[in-house]
């Protein structure tokens, strides 16, 4: 059978053109990933970053699985990332922590070598824990027999923790898990301009993962948003047999230094946030609270079982005294002075302290319970000066304990 004349020529000259063109082959040195199972990659990973519950989507009711594609590099990098499954919303958070994931090279015949791979992370809303005891303060120790915690304020240290926790609530709102176990200003008494030069807040979280990549997560975010500059490596350190980490910061704009130590302990994650005006001071802080704090963690298993919002047990407590009665026994008033900073700044309030007054007439503890914190160290300074006629019971001195108010108006 013979072919139309124009077929012909049209074949030939397809012809000649494949004959005149190379055929293109794949190059030998191309590399070709290895799959390796979830498992096997998972054994690789020697850092995991978890990801971040996006906050809309916790609140959305928003959950379930991401499953993610992901190409590892000969250097154990994350080279491509692929969204196979998953919504939206939460795929993004699984991207962003999957970036930060760093494997151990895969060696083919001596050689690293590429790897494809699948990665889950799982978005599931669980119901919050209930909140960790507070603990107690007593006799100028602070104690929480829940976490295995014993740490001693000395007089020069003011209390805030109900403040903190108030202000806690307003800024993170009635969701919030973290509690404040204990806050404190360290004011040295006739401090020079009347501020306070370091302070401590213990803190205590459901443990949203370990406390290395928490506090490496916490740089991050410090660094990213521009408020601090990192000092050094997260160290780990030993505490009767717990591990604590600390990370240093140095706040942006301030002349501040900064500290924050974690641990883990039973389901929680403690963390300590030290803030001091020197390095010095900071390091004097943090060594009191390591040496200090009972970290055991043998102590807190053994603690009897029982709900962690239950309290700690009664302790005797100073005799309490109406603010009018004490007042009507202050015969040595010294006023506090107004900081010219907070006139500047147009801060005015009333400071409310809680006072210990022992049997003699001495202010002997204080604790901030409300108003501005700019005005706290002032109020202290001049309320820990202030004298009283011993308060007694049946002819017999007693220690009391009332509420001090101080008001600061711009006005005079």
């Amino acid at each position: 059978m013979r072919l139309p004349a124009v077929l012909v020529l049209v074949a030939n000259a397809v012809l000649a053109v494949a004959q005149s063109q190379p055929v293109t082959q794949p190059a030998a040195d191309t590399p070709v990933p290895v799959r390796l199972t979830p498992e096997a990659a998972l054994a690789l990973a020697e850092k995991k970053v978890p990801a971040a519950y996006p906050e809309k989507a916790r609140a959305s009711g928003i959950q379930g699985n991401v499953v993610l594609k992901v190409l590892i590099a000969e250097t154990g990098e994350v080279k491509e990332i692929t969204v196979i499954s998953g919504d939206p919303e939460l795929a993004q958070a699984a991207i962003e922590a999957i970036k930060q994931w760093k494997y151990t090279p895969y060696i083919v015949e001596g050689k690293p070598t590429l790897v494809d791979t699948q990665v889950t992370f799982g978005f599931h809303i669980k119901p919050p824990p209930p909140p960790p005891p507070l603990g107690r303060f007593h006799d100028g120790l602070y104690q929480n027999e829940f976490f295995g915690i014993s740490y001693p304020l000395s007089a020069e240290w003011v209390r805030e923790t109900s403040l903190m926790r108030k202000q806690l609530a307003s800024e993170a709102g009635a969701s919030s898990s973290t509690q404040v176990l204990l806050a404190a200003l360290h004011v040295p008494p006739q401090s020079e301009g009347l501020v306070a030069d370091s302070s401590l807040t213990l803190m205590a979280a459901p443990q949203l993962g370990d406390a290395r990549d928490y506090l490496a997560a916490v740089a991050t975010a410090l660094i990213a948003k521009k408020m601090a500059k990192t000092r050094g490596e997260i160290t780990p350190l030993t505490v009767a047999g717990l591990t604590v980490y600390r990370a240093d910061f140095k706040p942006s704009g301030r002349s501040q230094y900064q500290s924050v130590l974690c641990a883990t302990v039973k389901g929680y994650m403690l963390r300590w946030n030290v803030l001091a005006v020197s390095e010095s001071a900071l390091d004097e802080v943090v060594a009191s609270v390591l040496a200090t704090n009972k970290l055991d963690p043998l102590i807190a298993a053994s603690t009897p079982a029982k709900s962690p919002a239950s309290s700690d047990g009664p302790l005797s407590e100073p005799h309490h005294v109406p603010s009018g009665v004490t007042m009507g026994l202050l015969f040595k008033k010294v006023e506090p002075r107004y900081p010219e900073v907070a006139r500047q700044e147009r801060i005015q309030g009333t400071v409310i302290l809680h006072a210990v007054i022992d049997k003699s007439g001495n202010v002997i503890d204080l604790e901030a319970v409300s108003g501005p914190v700019e005005l706290v160290p002032p109020t202290v300074n001049a309320v820990r000066q202030w004298k009283y006629k011993p308060y007694q019971v049946q002819g017999e001195p007693i220690e009391v304990d009332s509420t001090i108010e101080v008001k600061y108006t711009l006005g005079g």
